[in-house]
């Protein structure tokens, strides 16, 4: 069965990134970062693998900067389920 029989395709909104990382000071480096020198874009974040799964769904970031160890559901588990 492939991907668009199991489900509807979305487009990525160019507009978006999303960051995601349990520690904070983390999260605000790259925050900061791309902020500085993206300020066009929107910068999401979520502190671990559920709340990724959740905001990605929602908004469909175009890019998403994932750490692999995270509390809740890791990172590899998230993108698998992304």
């Amino acid at each position: 069965m492939s991907v668009t029989e199991t489900q509807e395709l979305v487009a990525c909104n160019r507009d978006r990134v999303l960051i995601v990382d349990d520690e904070a000071p983390i999260r605000k480096l790259f925050a900061t970062i791309l902020n500085f020198s993206m300020p066009q874009i929107k910068v999401d974040q979520a502190c671990n693998g559920l709340q990724a799964v959740s905001a990605f769904r929602q908004d469909h970031p175009a890019v998403i900067l994932m750490d692999l160890r995270m509390p809740e559901m890791d990172g590899l588990q998230a993108f698998l389920a992304i």
